[in-house]
């Protein structure tokens, strides 16, 4: 997992956020983030669906129940039957992409993009240092994520996500992906990034989507 963030200002991304939802902060400042990974595996119930890799741009989020969150910009994988499952039943913002990672030497890590049928194209490589013993605030802030919010016909929708603790190590960036976040429609206040992280993963659990219930607050 390759992630890279970039501090924003709140109120200039307030109006890509579903319903019942704002920008999560730290310090007054939020942030947007390209995370990137490969999916070795995937299972619905007894149903092997099988490998992607998967680049996204996103967004924190907070809710008027109190959860913390993801709202994403854009999502591609190299799988169109994932595509249309989730636009179709999450109206999640997939793409189809031809999407491959980097390994020039051990110590680097990232991903090649082509969006199909755009052809929009974007890289993300970084440089992996030592593992991160104790995270600090910020690296919590972008690590412990428990769901997601999305706009669905039924109106904001929650879908709850379980893991334990990331482990991650800090790198440095070699490569951005600026044109993916001006794709999504975000305009950082610095163009280094203020976090870059790499994570030899774990296994994740997607909960049941659930409707967020109550009046508006």
């Amino acid at each position: 997992m390759v992630f890279v963030h970039w501090p924003v200002a709140p109120a200039s991304v307030l109006g890509l956020f579903p319903d019942r939802t704002w920008p999560a902060t730290l310090g007054g400042v939020t942030y947007v983030g390209i995370v990137a990974f490969a999916i070795p595996s995937t299972r619905v119930a007894v149903l092997e669906i099988g490998s992607t890799y998967e680049l996204n741009v996103r967004l924190y989020s907070m809710d008027d129940q109190g959860r913390h969150g993801v709202v994403f910009l854009s999502m591609d994988v190299t799988r169109p039957d994932m595509v249309l499952v989730a636009r179709v039943l999450l109206r999640l913002p997939y793409f189809w992409s031809h999407l491959e990672p980097t390994r020039p030497d051990p110590a680097v890590s990232g991903f090649r993009l082509r969006r199909l049928p755009s052809r929009l194209s974007a890289a993300v490589e970084i440089e992996v240092d030592d593992s991160v013993s104790e995270p600090s605030p910020l690296e919590v802030f972008f690590t412990s994520r428990w769901g997601l919010h999305t706009r669905t016909v039924a109106g904001t929708t929650w879908v709850p996500i379980a893991h334990p603790p990331l482990p991650v190590h800090r790198a440095r960036l070699r490569q951005g992906g600026s044109a993916l976040l001006t794709a999504g429609g975000v305009r950082v206040l610095d163009e280094a990034p203020v976090s870059v992280l790499w994570s030899p993963g774990l296994d994740v659990q997607v909960g049941r989507p659930a409707r967020m219930s109550g009046r508006r607050a």
